[in-house]
């Protein structure tokens, strides 16, 4: 029996069930391999670790795939179902040993780990999607994970770097079938409620659709539909620019745009991406860089051509992120990215001097902007006259607890203004994140207790 296997091969066996088929080695190990059925073979159509001896024989390889053959054998195949990133034995291991299951992080949604480093009862929790540490109340009970947010879970374990990085294909890479019925569902409510539900042809057409911008991903230059994390000469940061063609003048960029739509062009073999929005520039495409990947949704018209109201399809592809930030930001490393911001107008009514910002809402006396400034470490700037500051702020993340809890925080006590009066909290300050965390609580626990007490 053969067993000199690599990570990317693709090989004919037989188990000792009987069943025969075509295997994706993902990962080898001294004792067995990862992999995955192709095609036909449902059998094993989940991921598994397998022992070399539950297979009667494994002949040689049929052959080594490349991004570019991987791609062009299944992109159109049944097997798209089993979209696993890449998993490396001490990572798997890893996260089998630590995963609660079913404990979810708040702000993600996503299944956290034990924390195993940080040895403090108020960090048991991880989460490798947030790459954060977690107090317990920041986390939910929910469902347990199943397999596929399992082997995803492990892929994003795989920035703890247990392993040592094998550079093998990916399954994530050549995309996955990632668009389900229940997943288009979700996100074409309004073309449900005009067209009908979503049927198998719209969930082959969506990740055909999948495959073919994922493909066309080129990780050494930006390409028109990926991702722009974008800081511009404000210091205004957007998260989700849309990176449009390239030209002789530049990168086109999207700082807000709309959701594109992509259409081919079958004869030039290309997608072309149409979004609205704005505001649009250039950009020097040599002065990005690659931060990563990420889930973007798209719209293709699913009406055998004919453009009629709603008829556009939504589905979920993987693209390329980058960053870039315009040179000379007026206020050194302060920009949006990692900092609130307001601007106050500086004025005198009746001698008494007032901070009034349009954009939050308010106008405040001199002590208590002072006392806001110092509440959430603000900095400030020279505003573009006399009269006006910039202030660049922590950000606040609320959360509301009932009362036992609040009571066990080991927070200092607070206030915060509401209406005539105020609230008590309890706060902690992320100095690395610019984030102060405030806790309430409600009476869920005790009818007795006022959901929000006053301070006069």
């Amino acid at each position: 029996m053969n067993t000199n296997l690599e990570a990317g091969m693709l090989i004919q066996a037989v188990d000792k069930q009987g069943f025969e088929g075509t295997y994706y080695v993902k990962h080898t190990s001294p004792c067995g391999i990862i992999l995955s059925a192709v095609g036909n073979t449902r059998k094993r159509q989940e991921s598994a670790f397998l022992k070399y001896k539950e297979f009667v024989s494994i002949p040689e390889p049929i052959q080594k795939l490349t991004l570019e053959s991987f791609t062009e054998i299944f992109a159109d195949s049944e097997w798209f179902a089993d979209y696993h990133v890449k998993v490396l034995s001490k990572t798997l291991d890893y996260v089998k040993t630590n995963s609660t299951k079913n404990r979810r992080c708040d702000k993600c949604g996503k299944v956290v780990l034990f924390e195993t480093e940080i040895m403090e009862t108020n960090y048991p929790y991880q989460c490798v999607y947030c790459n954060e540490n977690l107090f317990g109340i920041e986390t939910t009970i929910g469902e347990e994970h199943d397999h596929n947010e399992f082997m995803d879970l492990c892929g994003m374990a795989l920035n703890l770097d247990l392993d040592e990085q094998t550079p093998f294909i990916t399954l994530r890479d050549c995309t996955a079938r990632i668009n389900t019925k229940e997943s288009l569902t979700e996100i074409n409510t309004v073309r449900i409620s005009v067209h009908g539900a979503i049927t198998d042809e719209h969930v082959e057409l969506a990740n055909a659709y999948a495959a073919k911008v994922a493909t066309r991903r080129d990780n050494n230059r930006p390409v028109e539909g990926d991702i722009l994390r974008y800081t511009n000469e404000v210091a205004t940061y957007f998260p989700h620019a849309h990176i449009g063609e390239t030209n002789a003048d530049g990168c086109t960029i999207c700082e807000v745009p709309h959701i594109p739509f992509v259409s081919e062009n079958k004869e030039m073999g290309k997608l072309s991406f149409s979004a609205g929005g704005g505001a649009w520039g250039l950009i020097d495409p040599m002065t990005v860089k690659l931060v990563g990947k990420e889930m973007r949704m798209f719209n293709i018209w699913c009406s055998d051509g004919v453009q009629y109201a709603h008829s556009g399809l939504a589905f979920m592809a993987e693209v390329n992120v980058w960053e870039c930030s315009a040179e000379n930001l007026p206020h050194g490393d302060y920009t949006t990215k990692n900092w609130n911001r307001r601007y106050y107008h500086i004025s005198k009514e009746d001698g008494k001097v007032i901070y009034s910002s349009f954009s939050a809402g308010c106008a405040l006396s001199k002590s208590e902007y002072l006392a806001w400034l110092k509440t959430y470490k603000g900095v400030e700037f020279a505003g573009h006259n006399p009269e006006q500051v910039v202030v660049y702020y922590y950000r606040a993340a609320e959360y509301l607890l009932e009362k036992n809890e609040w009571d066990d925080l080991p927070f200092p006590v607070g206030t915060r203004p509401n209406g005539m009066g105020g609230l008590y909290i309890k706060y902690k300050y992320d100095d690395d994140n610019h984030v102060v965390h405030e806790y309430r609580y409600t009476n869920a626990s005790d009818s007795k207790i006022l959901p929000y007490t006053f301070i006069r």
